[in-house]
């Protein structure tokens, strides 16, 4: 079996509802509007936030994750879109601009799957979890001051929703950008 078909490159994530989607989209324009940063936003389709990245999983270890993210258990929360910040890792310079999901319960979900499956974690993922949703990967040298001024001017309607599942993807690189698959689905049970 070739090398790409016998791995995936997983992940688990929270999708964004509909309506909290459309916000971001709205968010994204105000950003292209208002600041120097122009391109690689998100597509809408693949808005969401990363509780875990796996990387490279072999294919035959797919079912026994689902069994591990099965076994989780959590009642359903409300979180609401929170305030714009910058990952910059060098130099200052603006590298992913992210909108904060707000809730503590999104931390509980993410140590129990990081617990859940810890074996399968890449060492270099195993740093503090950050709830963020990436609105846009900035190619071009920006400033983080240029656009920190900005950002906080930037109104962000109050939008809250109720998360109650979780999901395992694959993620699959194409010219065009990711396309995301979502491989199974995890509602939530006290």
């Amino acid at each position: 079996m070739p090398e790409e078909k016998s791995h995936l490159r997983l992940f688990i994530s929270l999708d964004i509802p509909k309506g909290a989607k459309k916000e971001i989209m709205r968010l994204q324009q105000q950003i292209k509007n208002l600041t120097p940063i122009k391109k690689g936003f998100i597509k809408e389709a693949n808005i969401h936030l990363t509780l875990q990245f796996l990387g490279k999983i072999k294919a035959s270890q797919v079912e026994t994750i689902k069994g591990l993210l099965q076994d989780i258990k959590l009642a359903p929360f409300k979180a609401h879109l929170g305030t714009i910040g910058t990952f910059n890792p060098k130099r200052n310079l603006v590298k992913i601009v992210w909108l904060s999901l707000e809730t503590q319960e999104i931390f509980t979900l993410q140590q129990k799957i990081s617990q859940a499956l810890s074996p399968f974690i890449i060492k270099k993922e195993k740093c503090e979890f950050k709830s963020h949703i990436t609105l846009a990967r900035v190619k071009n040298a920006i400033k983080k001051e240029e656009v920190d001024k900005i950002f906080a001017k930037i109104s962000l309607g109050d939008i809250e929703f109720v998360v109650n599942e979780f999901c395992l993807k694959q993620s699959r690189p194409f010219e065009s950008g990711a396309k995301y698959t979502t491989l199974k689905t995890f509602k939530f049970k006290q």
